[in-house]
């Protein structure tokens, strides 16, 4: 009999537990080791900013996309939680999931890994040795005591979940050092109180630049905005109230014209609340291959002077902030760049990232030209999307590999998806941020590990299951009807009550009746009147006036 797999889980965010749970699905025995106090990544508000390795929430920080787009396939939330979390019920959420599927025993914290090195016999066995050390803060440089508890162990194969927002990145601004005010990353908001009745820069044109600038906007004398090339501002609730990702189709992926109906989509929600084009906030290209926001306050923030939108910071001048287009900010108190962030794989042996942050990941999870799958990324990038359910599929990909249970496809087909992946990438961003689309991503991995729920075979079984599917929002409890480790009758109750659920306020306490629109009656009343008499009678009248001159005849 064969010994039990050992896998390195590096990380205990959401995509650790993802990675950990799938591990152990697979027969696997996994060891993870995280760098901070507690579990759950970036849901994870640390108290002290300095000995995080993962970005900040702040008190008010509502998640962008609704529950059931949101969390893990076969673990739905509970009824009484609203469609928007909290960042407390988030973590609460993944607390349940660690504590649900009893992943805690297998978790390090206040663990970092140092360095993960091929083992001797790599080429024959696949293996790695990994070294840890106990985390005491964001440096990875060691003090000569950490050196000496630093510890070796081998491993079967090791899972990369350390997350791609590691490093803050600031952008290089002239006259930086001349501006005497307060200077910080987004990385480290936790709070819009410390500029209560200043004057504020955020800089940027991500979705962490319209929640941070929204959120400083409420207490803040003045905040401006450098948008830079502008962005695309969508709503998390669309038209009928329904939140925005779940009124987007599946079928929408599967059309030769996809761009097109996502551009379209987009434009037109987006424009039902705000006039990008009036406001200055629209980019010069379309909302696929630009960035995005989203809220439902921004654009009232901006149509009230609350935010002001600049173009490009160019230079700084004391507390004068000029802009490309040649307008200026003075008397600023406070700069928030919300400008990015690296990627840190320094813990590596093997070099995944090259000097122009390229790399070369099949569905983000397989380095390429490998002799051994045994090195693997799990939430290795951002999602227009929840990344969730992108990283639950991406982890079940991965162990299904290591068990022998799925192939993959040969060299030169995934170096074609690739290197069409990377080009993508480019053209979005013009330099490798891997930004990706979700929805599309989860399509893909679906097909190849066979789970990919067909409309066809779901048609023989359940129709109207089949027909919300395809026309209704993809859910991540949809990869769960077929193929390996489907739980039918489970993932047809989820997928059933996530679609009803839409739009739905679970959380709210009132009763509310039945509207009777009795105006409406009267006024169809009134207007049937008034057709009688104006068309009506007149033709009946002329009818029985021409009968008459007729018989007299």
């Amino acid at each position: 009999m064969a010994s039990q797999k050992r896998v390195c889980v590096i990380g205990a965010g959401v995509s650790g537990l993802l990675a950990i749970k799938e591990c152990l699905a697979e027969g696997f025995l996994p060891t993870c080791y995280e760098s901070d106090s507690d579990i759950g990544g970036t849901w994870n508000q640390s108290k002290d900013p300095a000995h995080t390795l993962t970005p900040m929430v702040w008190d008010s920080l509502v998640v962008n996309t609704p529950g059931y787009l949101t969390l893990a396939s076969d673990f739905p939330p509970p009824p009484e939680l609203t469609p928007y979390f909290s960042w407390k019920e988030m973590k609460s959420y993944w607390d349940r999931y660690a504590d649900h599927f009893k992943l805690r025993p297998y978790i390090h914290l206040n663990t970092q890994v140092v360095k993960v090195r091929r083992a001797s016999d790599h080429t024959a066995t696949g293996r790695w040795e990994v070294n840890t050390a106990p985390h005491s803060g964001r440096s990875n440089e060691k003090t000569p005591e950490q050196v000496e508890k630093i510890t070796t162990e081998i491993f079967d194969a090791v899972i990369v979940c350390s997350g791609y927002y590691r490093v803050p990145r600031y952008p290089s601004v002239p006259g930086m050092e001349t501006f005497p005010g307060s200077v910080t990353h987004s990385f480290f908001h936790k709070s819009r109180h410390p500029y209560f009745g200043k004057k504020v820069l955020v800089v940027g044109c991500g979705l962490s630049a319209v929640d941070v600038a929204e959120d400083i906007a409420r207490d803040a004398e003045s905040t401006a905005m450098a948008l830079g090339h502008g962005i695309w501002i969508m709503p998390r609730l669309a038209s009928g109230g329904i939140p925005l990702l779940e009124k987007i189709p599946r079928r929408f992926f599967h059309s030769p014209h996809v761009e097109v109906l996502i551009n379209n989509f987009k434009m037109y929600e987006g424009g039902q609340f705000l006039d990008h084009t009036g406001s200055r906030v629209r980019p010069n290209a379309l909302p696929c291959v630009s960035p995005g926001g989203v809220s439902n306050n921004f654009q009232l923030d901006v149509m009230s002077g609350k935010i002001q939108i600049y173009s490009y910071l160019k230079r700084l001048s004391g507390r004068t902030a000029f802009f490309s287009d040649g307008s200026s900010v003075n008397e600023i108190d406070a700069i928030v760049f919300c400008t990015g962030y690296d990627t840190d794989l320094s813990m590596l042996e093997d070099n995944i990232i090259d000097e122009n942050g390229r790399m070369e990941l099949y569905h983000m999870v397989f380095p390429l030209d490998r002799s051994h799958n045994t090195l693997l990324f799990v939430g290795q990038m951002g999602s227009d999307i929840a990344l969730p359910p992108v990283s639950e599929l991406q982890a079940r990909m991965a162990t299904k590999v290591l068990a022998g249970k799925v192939e993959l496809p040969p060299q030169r087909k995934m170096r074609q998806c690739v290197d069409s992946l990377n080009e993508a990438t480019l053209r979005r961003r013009k330099r490798y941020s891997y930004f990706l689309p979700g929805f599309k991503m989860m399509e893909n991995i679906a097909v190849d590990l066979g789970v990919y729920p067909s409309f066809c075979t779901l048609l023989l079984r359940d129709p109207m299951l089949a027909w919300r599917v395809w026309y209704g929002p993809i859910y991540s409890a949809h990869y769960r009807l077929l193929g390996p480790d489907n739980n039918w009758e489970d993932a047809r109750r989820i997928s059933h009550l996530a679609y009803e659920s839409r739009g739905k306020f679970s959380h709210t306490h009132r009763t509310v009746e039945p509207l009777v629109r009795n105006d409406v009656k009267a006024a169809r009343r009134q207007r049937a009147i008034r057709v009688f008499f104006t068309l009506v009678l007149p033709i009946c009248a002329s009818t029985l006036l021409y009968s008459f001159h007729c018989r007299g005849r």
